[in-house]
C-alpha cells in the first residue's frame, strides 16, 4: 500500500488488479502510478481523490468534462466523450511519469478495464461513504446504479 492510502476514510478495500485489456491509444508504461476510486455518487470518491492530490497525484474524473466557467453543466448526450476525455488525460499524465488518481462510479468492472492497460501499477479503492452527492443525482438513478454494482474479485 502506498503512503497516504492507508489513511483514506470510507475505503472498503484496496485491491491491486492484474486485469489485462486493450485501450486504443494507450501505451503501457511502468513510469506512472494509477489509483482508481470507484463508488456511488455521494460515497466520497472526489474527496478521497482530493486528499491524494495533496501528496502529488493528478486527479481526473469524467465530471470535470462538464465544468464550464466553474459551473457543472451535465449533458447526458456527452457522457461517452466525458469518459474518453478522462481516459486521454490519464494516459498523457501516466506517460509523463505522473501519479494519477481517477474517481468515477465504475459500477461495472468492465468500465475500469481501459485503465488497466495504461500502466502496470494500478490500485482500486472503493469509496463506501454515504454523503449528499454534490451533483444532485436523482434517487432513482442512484438506485439503478446500486443495482448494477459489480463487486471486485477477491
Amino acid at each position: 500500500m502506498q503512503q497516504g492510502q492507508r489513511h483514506i476514510t470510507g475505503a472498503q478495500r484496496v485491491h491491486k488488479s492484474h486485469v489485462q485489456c486493450g485501450y486504443e491509444g494507450a501505451k503501457r508504461t511502468s513510469r506512472g502510478e494509477l489509483v482508481l476510486i470507484r463508488g456511488l455518487p455521494g460515497s466520497g470518491k472526489s474527496t478521497m481523490a482530493q486528499v491524494l492530490t495533496q501528496i502529488g497525484y493528478v486527479h481526473y474524473e469524467a465530471d470535470m468534462y462538464f465544468m464550464q466557467d466553474g459551473q457543472y453543466q451535465y449533458d447526458s448526450r456527452q457522457i461517452r466523450q466525458a469518459h474518453q476525455w478522462c481516459r486521454e488525460q490519464t494516459v498523457r499524465a501516466l506517460q509523463a511519469g505522473k501519479r494519477v488518481v481517477v474517481s468515477n462510479t465504475f459500477t461495472r468492472l468492465q468500465e475500469m478495464e481501459p485503465y488497466f492497460s495504461m500502466t502496470s501499477d494500478v490500485r482500486v479503492v472503493e469509496a463506501t461513504g454515504r454523503w449528499q452527492n454534490v451533483y444532485g443525482v436523482p434517487e432513482e438513478t442512484l438506485q439503478a446504479m446500486a443495482e448494477r454494482w459489480e463487486t471486485l474479485p477477491h
